[in-house]
């Protein structure tokens, strides 16, 4: 889908403090957690920041009614006797008048609603320097960034999939300008369709350009963490208005969790707004 080389290293930003906490357990910070418990957040595409995020709909109206029909079908349970997903297509179509823009549109809301529901998002960006991104996903500087190195990641990757059998796919961010309109193909068993559903995941507003995204879609899974081996983490980066408390505690973390990581210093240039990292 995309030609561009896999980024060295992805860079996740984060917050010492407990601003984001597992609904399930509300005094676990989830961000915290990266570096106490080498455990790396996976979120529901429900739970991302941006609202226009993953909602870019399947345009199925845009087939021919014949074709809308036999994606309808293909979207419904496997088990379920042919004959009787047939039925259950034809109804719908009915049911939705199909040249009816109001039903059909929130039809494909709904479908755009449920993709998001069952499937987890992990971004990264893959740059480090960037204000907006300390700014925004690391408490206004305060936080740190932890960099992992994308060969032995693609370790851990492998081993939640071993581990649980569910598929996940990868891709840089596209950024665009105007909201896309993706027509899946005729035939749901069409290899280009795979490519298609991907780019509802994968494609944003060109306002997030600055974050150089890489993200992980992960098939009928989402809120839950990936366990990080020690290696894989190459840097720890303390924010450059972290207080001292903090950076205390941040250093002996994560010289404890992931003694080869090259523990790093944000700071501010003297005579240029831009950062500039040194080692602590």
């Amino acid at each position: 889908m995309d030609d561009k080389p896999k980024p060295k290293t992805l860079y996740k930003f984060r917050s010492w403090v407990n601003d984001w906490n597992d609904p399930d357990n509300p005094e676990k910070n989830l961000h915290r957690t990266l570096l106490t418990e080498r455990k790396l957040w996976v979120p529901k595409a429900t739970d991302l920041n941006d609202p226009f995020d993953c909602c870019i709909p399947f345009r199925y109206d845009r087939l021919p009614e014949e074709k809308f029909k036999g994606r309808l079908i293909g979207l419904l349970p496997p088990a379920m006797p042919m004959a009787q997903r047939a039925e259950l297509a034809e109804a719908r179509v009915r049911e939705l008048e199909f040249k009816n823009q109001a039903k059909l549109r929130k039809f494909l809301e709904e479908s755009a609603l449920n993709y998001r529901e069952k499937h987890g998002i992990l971004s990264f960006s893959t740059v480090k320097d960037v204000p907006l991104l300390w700014s925004h996903y690391a408490n206004a500087y305060r936080g740190f960034c932890v960099g992992l190195d994308f060969s032995l990641f693609t370790g851990v990757l492998h081993e939640y999939f071993t581990s649980t059998g569910k598929p996940y796919q990868e891709a840089w961010v596209t950024y665009v300008k105007t909201f896309p309109e993706i027509v899946p193909s005729e035939d749901l068993d069409d290899e280009e369709d795979y490519e298609k559903f991907l780019q509802l995941f994968t494609a944003k507003s060109k306002h997030w350009d600055h974050e150089e995204e890489y993200r992980y879609v992960f098939m009928d899974a989402g809120g839950f963490s990936l366990n990080l081996t020690p290696q894989c983490v190459s840097e720890v980066i303390l924010g450059s208005e972290m207080p001292e408390a903090h950076k205390e505690e941040v250093t002996k973390v994560a010289q404890e969790q992931f003694p080869s990581a090259q523990l790093l210093q944000a700071q501010r240039k003297f005579d240029s707004f831009e950062l500039e990292f040194v080692p602590v």
